[in-house]
Formats: structure tokens, C-alpha cells, sequence
């Protein structure tokens, strides 16, 4: 096996970081102003509450991604862009699915809890004296994040179902909608939208 030199690693950690920034531009702009549920959804009408947890995390899990990729990699730039993804993409989510209460509750608790994990992670881990400062950064605001995270997919991503959903109307017009589509390779990543 070759040893890597420095500068591969680093042409890594830069490929690596753009396809994060891909991924979490693309899971930002999919969730359209009004979110819907999955084809499972129970029939108008009826008491049961649909769970959308499955966007939240996907939408937590590569912004957390980004966090830690730019903490570790010393690029405050995108561990800036993937803690701002991570504390405003879920409440979006919330409020696309007009629940407006855990919407709420989901931006507090992103800007609470991280920090939280930021000082708990510090205190906890000064005695580990190998490990670096940032390191210990992304572990305690990881911890925090991931906390944050668990409760709203657990708690708060609940919704009752809507009158008008999965109904097409006789004589009703399409909608036209701007899919956005991330390409990442070797040159960098390319974004551009699609009409359907």
C-alpha cells in the first residue's frame, strides 16, 4: 500500500466537503412549499396522525455530515454552512407541513441543544489530553445535534393528514415544479433545476 502524502489527503477532504455541500444544497431545495407525506397515508378523515420523521432526518444527517467534515478538516466555511443547514432545514420541514408549534420547538432546540453539547463536550473531555480542541468541538456539538435530531424525528414530526391530500381533481391543471439535481464529480459539483 502507498502512503498518501498530505496534499492527496487534503484533495480528499476538499472532494469529500464538496459532495456534503451537494447533498445538503439538494436536500434543502427538494422540500417544496407544501410538504407532502408518503404514499402510505391514512384516508382522509380519519384520527391518525402521519409521521414525516423520514425528511427531517434526511435532511439532518448530511448537514451534520457537513458540520463535521468541515470541523475536522479546519474549514470553518462549511462547518459554518452545515450548522446553519442543520438549524434552519427541519424547521422549514415543520413549517412546509403547517405545524407551526414543533416548528418552533425544533429551532430552539437546534440552537440549544449544540451548544449545550459544545459545553458539556469541553468540560467532560478536558482530561482526554491526545485529542484536539476541534475535535473535541465536534464531538460535544455532534452530541447535542444528534439529540436534537432524535427528538424531532421521534416527537415532533407528526401531522394530522389534510382534506385535500392525494385527491386529483377532474379538469385540474398540472403543476409545474423546479427539481433541483446536484451532480458531484472529480471538477466539483454542478447544480441546475429541472422543470416536469
Amino acid at each position: 500500500m502507498v502512503p498518501r502524502t498530505r496534499s492527496s489527503l487534503a484533495q480528499d477532504a476538499r472532494r469529500t466537503g464538496r459532495a456534503a455541500i451537494g447533498a445538503a444544497i439538494f436536500l434543502l431545495t427538494a422540500t417544496s412549499a407544501q410538504a407532502q407525506t408518503g404514499p402510505s397515508s391514512p384516508a382522509a378523515g380519519t384520527d391518525e396522525r402521519v409521521w414525516y420523521g423520514w425528511q427531517t432526518l434526511a435532511a439532518d444527517l448530511p448537514t451534520l455530515v457537513l458540520f463535521d467534515v468541515g470541523v475536522l478538516t479546519k474549514r470553518d466555511v462549511v462547518a459554518g454552512v452545515g450548522l446553519s443547514g442543520f438549524a434552519l432545514a427541519t424547521p422549514g420541514i415543520h413549517f412546509a407541513h403547517q405545524a407551526t408549534g414543533p416548528g418552533i420547538v425544533s429551532l430552539a432546540s437546534r440552537l440549544v441543544l449544540p451548544l449545550g453539547g459544545f459545553a458539556v463536550g469541553r468540560l467532560v473531555l478536558v482530561s482526554a489530553t491526545g485529542m484536539a480542541d476541534r475535535t473535541k468541538t465536534a464531538i460535544g456539538v455532534s452530541a447535542g445535534a444528534a439529540a436534537a435530531a432524535a427528538i424531532d424525528a421521534v416527537w415532533l414530526a407528526w401531522s394530522a393528514p389534510r382534506d385535500n391530500e392525494y385527491h386529483v381533481y377532474v379538469g385540474q391543471r398540472p403543476r409545474w415544479d423546479v427539481v433541483p439535481w446536484v451532480s458531484a464529480s472529480g471538477g466539483g459539483v454542478t447544480m441546475f433545476g429541472q422543470m416536469f
